[in-house]
């Protein structure tokens, strides 16, 4: 059995952005890429993918779904998942909601998608925020939906987001944090890109 948790609030982003019934199928539901440690999720203008800590599976890269209408309750602390790990195409598993004291609090069943998810890691380079822009860059104005980072935001609690282009100039990396504690720290290591509205 493969066995991971992540937190409430990263699981809720990662639900904002998965699509349920996108035309395109291999977008639907959430990936997790066993292969480098990370779940992922992608909707065409966006996408987000965040660590998780999780044995590693050489090229396997799983998507699931969940039913719909689970809701992980607001006093949950922690999303546990165990997905059977025989690695077949019915591979399937569940994700538990537990409170504080590690108590079960409502699980679902997790629903394998069988589809072949798109490589997300070409489209979510590593930008490095922290850098700053050079004296002589040239101004550049994008625009695209608040929509798109306000349900991210809500999920995440967060109060703060920085904005950042990526090196091949198209999407628009972000990062998210909260004015008081620590500001970028909780969410160093969630990957977010958001495409932006041709004009």
């Amino acid at each position: 059995m493969i066995t991971f948790s992540v937190c409430p609030q990263r699981f809720a982003a990662l639900r904002a952005v998965a699509p349920t019934n996108d035309v395109r199928s291999y977008l639907n539901g959430f990936a997790v890429d066993l292969e480098t440690g990370h779940m992922v999720a992608a909707d065409g203008p966006r996408a987000i993918a965040f660590p998780i800590d999780a044995y590693r599976v050489a090229d396997t890269v799983l998507t699931f779904s969940l039913p719909k209408g689970a809701k992980i309750p607001a006093r949950a602390t922690a999303v546990q998942f165990d997905i059977d790990d025989d690695i077949t195409d019915s591979s399937a598993g569940t994700a538990t909601a537990v409170d504080a004291n590690g108590e079960t609090m409502c699980s679902f069943p997790l629903t394998r998608v069988d589809v072949t998810f798109p490589d997300w890691k070409r489209v979510m380079p590593e930008v490095d925020f922290e850098a700053g822009n050079p004296d002589n860059a040239s101004r550049q104005f994008v625009a695209f939906n608040p929509l798109y980072l306000a349900d991210v935001a809500k999920a995440l609690k967060s109060d703060a987001i920085d904005m950042a282009p990526t090196n091949d100039g198209g999407a628009i990396a972000c990062r998210f944090g909260h004015v008081k504690g620590g500001m970028w720290s909780t969410y160093a290591d969630l990957r977010f890109v958001v495409m932006p509205i041709r004009r």
